[in-house]
């Protein structure tokens, strides 16, 4: 029988109890066994209360220990749980410290790397700003180097003119001292000069002049009696 149960049986004894003590007195005298078994039912209903109550206050200890034992539980999870949040606090912490610096590693390596760039970069443009500079002068060098070329070949045309026109005045020269030079030749060495005209032969000119016609081809240096019109032979004396 639950509690509820007999709270119920007991509180319908105390109401039996209630209207059988409010009966009026009378000549009806008042029933012994009614009385004997109500108080009967109201001592096992409160025997059964009491073995219920009894029941429910170790069913209450054997709940509280139960809850303890929960509660414990809960605090040692509790306590494991906080225990892993802080390893993962720690673990994610240093997991990020070293994200970190890596990261500022790498940054340091793309900022290093960066200067060395521009440094490169500079360092061809200088490369090419004196390689059109060299290139510049080339152009200038090869542009003086043509106008000498120019000028040295007028001044080879020049002077090539000169010395036409000088080789024109000592052939002129020459031209005019020749007879005063074979002539005074003539004088010193006794030998006269003849020009030859047509008809003439080398024999027939050394009879003229009286000579042999050996000696006549000697002084000329010829190795033939042939002539021709024009030329001028020494007379050797």
């Amino acid at each position: 029988m639950s509690v509820k149960k007999s709270l119920f049986a007991l509180l319908a004894l105390c109401g039996v109890f209630t209207w059988a003590g409010a009966q009026p007195s009378g000549n009806t005298p008042r029933s012994p066994n009614y009385d004997e078994g109500a108080a009967r039912q109201l001592k096992t209903a409160l025997f059964d209360l009491k073995h219920e109550l009894k029941n429910h206050d170790q069913e209450i200890r054997v709940l509280e220990d139960r809850f303890r034992n929960l509660e414990s539980s809960i605090d040692q999870l509790r306590g494991q749980s906080q225990s892993e949040l802080q390893s993962h606090k720690d673990f994610t912490r240093a997991i990020s410290v070293n994200l970190e610096g890596k990261v500022n590693g790498s940054d340091s390596k793309i900022d290093s790397l960066d200067r060395a760039t521009k440094g490169v970069i500079s360092d061809i443009r200088q490369i090419q700003s004196q390689t059109n500079e060299t290139v510049a002068s080339l152009n200038q060098l090869k542009e003086r180097l043509q106008q000498m070329e120019k000028f040295y070949e007028a001044q080879m045309k020049h002077m090539a003119s000169l010395e036409a026109a000088l080789q024109s005045m000592v052939d002129l020269v020459d031209t005019k001292n020749a007879p005063i030079q074979e002539m005074a030749r003539a004088t010193v060495e006794g030998i006269g000069t003849y020009k030859v005209q047509a008809g003439d032969t080398l024999e027939k000119i050394a009879k003229v002049h009286k000579v042999s016609l050996q000696n006549l081809k000697d002084a000329n240096q010829l190795t033939s009696d042939r002539i021709i019109i024009g030329q001028t032979l020494k007379i050797p004396g």
